[in-house]
């Protein structure tokens, strides 16, 4: 693990106190940075650990998630472009519940901010807004921090243990359907019974 210099724990040492602080502005400025939110909860768990590194990556989505929410009521050329954006990642019409959006959050190519419009949709009030916010955050924050701590000491068998409840998520939370057979639909059988 060449890239994981000692530099960086030489600068977070010398930081001190005003490290975790530094960590929460880094979120709070990540969008201007261009800088992946996964990538930063990972960091987040190299240098702070687990617990720390996913309350600090907490603090600075939520608040990150407030200067959204803010853009988003009072900009309403912003709105258009994250809808725009929304609409080429999910559909137009699609409405996610808080659950889905959980999950989604946690797939690494999907727009973070369009999954918070999603939820802006959804709970147009602050209160729901913030709360629906940390359910959808709180997942995204322990698995990433988590994986950034594991690179350090890094496992073939948390790799699979990892992949295999990220498979069971999917499985468990996918969308149940039923199947009605062409000929059963149009049978009479079928609207005497259902009748």
């Amino acid at each position: 693990m060449a890239w994981l210099n000692i530099d960086y724990y030489a600068y977070l040492e010398a930081s001190g106190f005003f490290a975790p602080f530094l960590f929460i502005a880094l979120h709070l400025f990540r969008p201007l940075l261009f800088l992946p939110i996964i990538m930063l909860c990972m960091v987040g768990g190299i240098w702070f650990g687990i617990v720390a590194g996913t309350i600090y990556s907490m603090v600075g989505i939520m608040l990150s998630s407030i200067v959204f929410y803010i853009l988003m009521k009072y900009n309403p050329r912003g709105r258009e472009y994250v809808f725009s954006l929304k609409g080429k990642l999910i559909g137009e019409k699609r409405k996610l519940s808080t659950s889905q959006i959980t999950i989604l959050r946690l797939v690494p190519f999907i727009h973070f901010y369009a999954l918070s419009l999603c939820l802006l949709e959804i709970h147009a009030d602050f209160k729901t807004y913030l709360r629906a916010s940390f359910i959808s955050i709180f997942p995204f924050s322990i698995v990433y921090t988590s994986i950034g701590t594991s690179l350090i000491h890094i496992n073939n068998s948390r790799i699979f243990i990892a992949v295999g409840l990220f498979f069971l998520l999917f499985f468990m939370l996918r969308r149940k359907e039923t199947v009605i057979n062409w000929t059963t639909f149009f049978s009479q059988a079928y609207y005497k019974k259902n009748a």
